[in-house]
C-alpha cells in the first residue's frame, strides 16, 4: 500500500468496557505528505540540495531528495527527509540543522545555506511542527524564499 495520500488507522477495542465493539480512528499522517509534495519538495530542490545527478539525488550524506516528481520519486524523497526530523524541536531537525547559517558545528558543504531569519526556515519548520491544530502550514507563510539556499 501507497505511504503518501493514505491515512493511518487504529483499531481500538471499547469491548474492555462491556459493548465488544470496535471504533476505527483516523489518524493523519505527520508530517502532511501531500505538503512535502507541493512545498517542501520543490522548496528543498530550489535551494539547491539535489543538483540533477549530484549531492542527494545520489543520497549522499543518507539523504535522497530526488529530482523527478513522479510518485515514486516523491514518496522517497518523503521518507528520507522524514527521517532527519525532530518532531518535539522541528528547528533542531538534521535537515535544517545540517545547512543552518548560525549552526558553527555542521559539516555540509557549503555549510551556510539558510538563516533562521529567512523564508525557507520558516516554511521547513512550519511543514515538520503542523498538527493541524492551528499551526501555520507552509503554504501559509508569506514570504518568497528565491533568493535563498546553498548553491545563491
Amino acid at each position: 500500500m501507497r505511504l503518501l495520500g493514505v491515512l493511518a488507522l487504529l483499531a481500538l477495542p471499547t469491548g474492555l468496557l462491556g459493548c465488544g465493539e470496535i471504533e476505527r480512528v483516523s489518524l493523519a499522517i505527520t508530517p502532511d505528505p501531500e505538503d512535502y509534495n507541493a512545498e517542501v519538495h520543490p522548496l528543498l530542490l530550489q535551494i539547491g540540495c539535489s543538483p540533477e545527478g549530484a549531492c542527494h539525488d545520489i543520497g549522499q550524506g543518507g539523504l535522497t531528495i530526488a529530482t523527478g516528481m513522479g510518485a515514486a520519486d516523491l514518496e522517497a524523497s518523503y521518507l528520507s527527509v522524514k527521517a532527519q526530523l525532530d518532531f518535539e524541536a522541528p528547528a533542531d531537525s538534521r535537515l535544517i540543522q545540517s545547512v543552518l547559517v548560525e549552526n558553527t558545528q555542521t559539516t555540509h558543504a557549503p555549510s551556510d545555506c539558510i538563516s533562521v531569519d529567512n523564508c525557507t526556515h520558516q516554511k521547513l519548520v512550519a511543514w515538520i511542527g503542523w498538527t493541524g491544530e492551528g499551526d501555520p502550514r507552509p503554504q501559509d507563510i508569506d514570504c518568497d524564499p528565491t533568493p535563498e539556499g546553498c548553491f545563491r
